[in-house]
């Protein structure tokens, strides 16, 4: 099906309407054979809820799975709604879809709106502290893209097991462990930007069987948190960090819109 220590506040909260930024990889399946096709497929939207992305070779800078014995690429024709990929070996397996550089240039008074929507209050804070609050925001962004896949007979069946190899993107959230308990399955995820750990990253969980319920928490100043989830099935974990650009003259901020997709249960 296409579905597309530690924690400083963790609450569920509804889903706002609002303008779709969301951008995450959503496979047919997260379980595939050894040596079986997996089909592939780009959305951008709301939590689960989005459209396909048809392939843009031009905005793909790094689109791969990595397995222990290497990268293997992710191919696809250029507008297609899918592209697949055939991992020839059991184990742990990250899909990787790294975009090269786009830009969005919205007026003040929707990039405050943007800024309120994904708790980007420091950003919104320095603009009005500058007397910036009523200009546009010109902003550059990436996607920084993961998914999670367990291949072969070897997978668990009980819940995802701890993919904490770092790949590489500039902004990376990290699954690095779970454990099953009475109240649903403890996720241990690590954001890190630039290599670093990212400290008060807002991070939110949602699962594709409930995606108007949302978990929130923030990283601590070992960019780690915690989140339960209480349901099984496909999950979506993301982070927004953004950052003010230095002696550019196309755009005043930069984002990084990294998520990581993965399969609870069999």
């Amino acid at each position: 099906m296409h579905t597309r220590h530690l924690l400083a506040l963790a609450a569920v909260v509804v889903a706002p309407a609002a303008e779709a930024h969301e951008f995450w990889i959503s496979p047919d399946t997260y379980r595939p054979a050894a040596g079986g096709l997996v089909r592939v497929s780009l959305f951008h939207g709301e939590r689960f809820a989005g459209e396909v992305v048809p392939r843009d070779e031009e905005r793909i800078k790094r689109f791969q799975m990595l397995m222990e014995a290497g990268a293997v690429p992710v191919r696809g024709l250029h507008g297609g709604l899918e592209s697949f990929v055939r991992p020839d070996a059991a184990g742990n397996a990250i899909m990787v879809y790294e975009g090269l550089e786009r830009f969005n240039n919205l007026p003040g008074e929707r990039f405050e709106a943007y800024l309120a929507e994904e708790g980007l209050d420091a950003i919104a804070q320095w603009r009005a502290e500058n007397g910036q609050t009523g200009e546009a925001g010109r902003e550059a962004y990436v996607r920084c893209s993961k998914s999670l896949l367990q291949v072969g007979s070897d997978a668990s069946e009980a819940a995802v097991v701890p993919f904490d190899r770092e790949v590489g993107l500039d902004c990376e959230i990290i699954l690095e462990g779970c454990e099953a308990g009475d109240d649903g399955t403890a996720l241990t995820v690590r954001v890190l930007f630039e290599g670093a750990p990212l400290e008060g990253a807002r991070v939110v969980g949602v699962a594709a069987a409930t995606h108007e319920e949302l978990i929130e928490v923030y990283t601590d100043d070992e960019g780690r948190a915690m989140l339960t989830a209480t349901h099984g099935g496909a999950w979506m974990v993301t982070t927004l960090h953004m950052t003010r650009t230095q002696g550019r003259e196309d755009a005043d901020w930069k984002s990084y819109w990294a998520s990581v997709t993965f399969e609870i249960g069999g």
